[in-house]
């Protein structure tokens, strides 16, 4: 029995040994593959100071031309191609001396091989290094020193350093002795070959997974000051410019890109450990399939600060590990390119909707939903802590991000797809020779007849571009109007005009004159008068309701602290659509100039008016009334509306009495015999 377990011992050590052996051949094989591939040099001692005064040379020129191509993408000398086209590249200083390539540019992969690296260095030395050596003047007092053929550089990368062999015959002559030196080595501490190949990784996955095409729309979607999609429940028509967009996502990318991490690089330590970030990764998971499914999910508690560096930002491009670090920038100087549809004039603005004229009015919706194209350029720097004895090394190239309709583009790359109708491009500069007489007509305070407009903002729009051509102006013939050369290219122009106090008008061009009407405006200031109206309603029936009575005695107009109102008026068959609150400050959000005063046509008109009163957030009472006339003479000379609400008695607590509240004030509400809304139409004083 114990020959059997001696046997079984002397299997298994000899079983280890076996694997140890493997192990050993192994680690020396791939320290063979790895390991500098340089030859040994032996110098007579009496020409050392010769090949010393070359290798210097070497050693000089070789980390200017290692500097030189790190900062160029691995490039000494850019292609005509890429530095002639300012999209090809990234300017790496505000004078644009040294550029970027961009290691992918229209479909094309640009990124520079190895071997043509090493010949670029090897070119290099081979230029500078006759201009170094100076002739050898410095030596011809001691030396006579002819050099024979020409200079062949060899230069290779390794995992740990960068070699340079200068092939070059120099014979030497000292008294009567002649000494041959052929050979000059220099090496560089610098992991040239492992950052190539970490940034040519980069290139690939991203032009597979279009990773940051994906990161920005993420980063967009997040960003409350660039419109993606949305939805709100406001009144009023937002709005953004498309050059206040761009200034936004300029800045989203330069303070966030740099937060990107490569799996197996030095990066910031993570705050938690790697279990917590994947178990958030999948908790991440259940809790977007549960808000899919309408159900509540459970949150997750103390995440760490940087889950989303750690999750979202941190990218596997299947590099081994590693002790360089990597950085990814974009400066708000550097060009991008954005547009975004749909846009009227370079402004995004959203769709407003509004709920059935005859109930909840009041509630608006806005919605927006923008498809973007967008182009510019990431660097990614990649550094080398020990290089040049930790003296550092920085290897750098470019890349672009392409978004087009929201999702990522690697096939198609170019100005053609940036149309961007932004006031002022260069469309408004190319100026023909057709000419437009262009007035704008509406009426003035007092006047009886509509006569020309001064200062009467005048903008040429054709599709979706627009040029501000001018305003209005008395050209001492008499008449007010603007005359302006317009634009190349476009058949039939649409003008708009634009003045403070009048809706805005448009008209496509006439042959001669081209008048645009515009409707004038009466600003107001407002106030609100209260009627409370008290009636006990039906718990059964919400349309009937008993004890009905006006509390005339009880009429006020000072709003306390927990008061406040909302005002919506339209103006039938024109633009004029107004959402207030009252009073102007009744919150601090919420507060706007506009809020100070109204608008009414001046002039007949028929109006859509809704305004609700509320003590805190529930709703007491309100005013509601459908195509009410109001005419021009109770308009002329006032200053001042004043609207008339009623205040629902007892205070609307119960579902019973709240039904009872809205069908009061959007059905059966009377006054003597009356409808309400007639009695209580809003009234003008000066």
């Amino acid at each position: 029995m114990k020959s059997k377990k001696g046997q079984i011992t002397v299997f298994i050590i000899i079983g280890l040994i076996l694997l140890l052996s493997a192990v050993v051949v192994i680690y020396f094989y791939e320290q063979r593959v790895t390991a500098p591939i340089k030859k040994a040099v032996t110098v007579p001692a009496d020409v050392q100071q010769i090949y010393d005064y070359v290798t210097t040379c070497t050693d000089q020129i070789g980390k200017d031309g290692l500097v030189i191509m790190g900062a160029q993408g691995g490039y000494i000398n850019i292609p005509a191609i890429i530095e002639r086209n300012p999209s090809a590249n990234i300017p790496n200083d505000p004078a644009g001396i040294s550029r970027i390539p961009l290691w992918y540019y229209e479909g094309e992969d640009r990124t520079p091989t190895l071997e043509y690296m090493q010949n670029e260095l090897a070119m290099y030395v081979k230029q500078y290094l006759p201009e170094c050596t100076g002739n050898f003047e410095s030596f011809k007092e001691r030396y006579e020193i002819l050099p024979k053929g020409d200079i062949l550089p060899v230069v290779t990368f390794t995992d740990t350093e960068a070699i340079i062999q200068v092939k070059w015959q120099l014979d030497i002559k000292m008294q009567d002795k002649v000494t041959q030196l052929t050979e000059f080595v220099s090496s560089f501490p610098v992991k040239i070959k492992p950052m190539w190949e970490l940034a040519s990784k980069t290139m690939q996955t991203e032009n597979q997974q279009g990773w940051f095409e994906n990161l920005t729309i993420d980063l967009m979607a997040s960003n409350p000051g660039i419109p993606l999609t949305g939805m709100e429940f406001t009144c009023g028509t937002k709005k953004w410019h498309i050059s206040q967009v761009k200034k936004e996502i300029q800045n989203m990318l330069y303070y966030n890109l740099p937060y990107v991490r490569i799996d197996n690089t030095v990066y910031p330590a993570p705050i938690a450990s790697m279990r917590t970030y994947d178990n958030l990764k999948a908790d991440a998971q259940n809790i977007r399939a549960k808000l899919e499914a309408g159900k509540e999910p459970s949150w997750p508690e103390n995440p760490p600060a940087d889950v989303f560096e750690m999750n979202r930002m941190r990218l596997n491009v299947g590099t081994s590990k590693t002790d360089l670090k990597t950085a990814f920038t974009y400066q708000p100087e550097w060009p991008l390119l954005v547009n975004a549809q749909p846009n009227q004039g370079g402004i995004l603005s959203t769709a407003q909707m509004k709920g059935p004229r005859k109930y909840l009015r009041f509630i608006c919706l806005n919605q927006w939903h923008f498809a973007y194209n967008l182009i510019y350029p990431i660097k990614m720097s990649i550094k080398d802590d020990t290089a040049f004895n930790n003296e550092g090394y920085i290897f750098q190239m470019g890349f672009p991000v392409i978004i087009e309709g929201n999702e990522e583009s690697r096939i198609s790359f170019g100005l053609r797809k940036f149309v961007t109708p932004d006031t002022g491009a260069e469309f408004c500069t190319n100026f023909g020779t057709t000419t437009a007489d262009i007035r704008a007509i509406g009426f003035t305070e007092g006047g009886i007849v509509a006569e020309e407009l001064e200062g009467a903002n005048i903008t040429y729009r054709c599709l979706n571009q627009e040029c501000i051509l001018g305003n209005t102006y008395s050209d001492g013939t008499g008449a007010i109007r603007l005359t302006a050369y317009l634009p190349e290219g476009c058949s039939n122009p649409l003008f708009i005009a634009k003045k403070e106090g009048y809706i805005d008008g448009q008209k496509h061009a006439q042959k001669d004159v081209t008048e645009i009407m515009l409707t004038k405006l009466q600003k107001m200031n407002y106030t609100i008068i209260i009627h409370p109206y008290y009636e006990e309603v039906d718990r059964k029936d919400p349309t009937k309701a008993a004890n009905q009575q006006w509390l005339d005695a009880q009429t006020y107009n000072k709003f306390t602290k927990t008061m406040h109102a909302t005002i919506a008026i339209t103006a039938r068959n024109t633009s004029l659509d107004e959402y207030k609150m009252y009073p102007a400050n009744a919150t601090n959000e919420d507060y706007s100039a506009e809020n100070e005063y109204v608008e009414f046509i001046y002039g007949d008109a028929q109006y859509d008016i809704d305004i609700l009163l509320f003590k805190g957030d529930t709703p007491v009472g309100g005013y509601h009334a459908e195509n009410l006339t109001i005419k021009y003479d109770e308009l002329v000379g006032k200053k001042n509306a004043i609207f008339h609400v009623v205040e629902y008695r007892p205070l609307p607590e119960t579902s019973e009495q709240q039904a009872g509240m809205f069908l009061f004030l959007y059905e059966r509400g009377k006054y003597q015999d009356q409808p309400y809304w007639q009695k209580l139409k809003p009234t003008f004083t000066i």
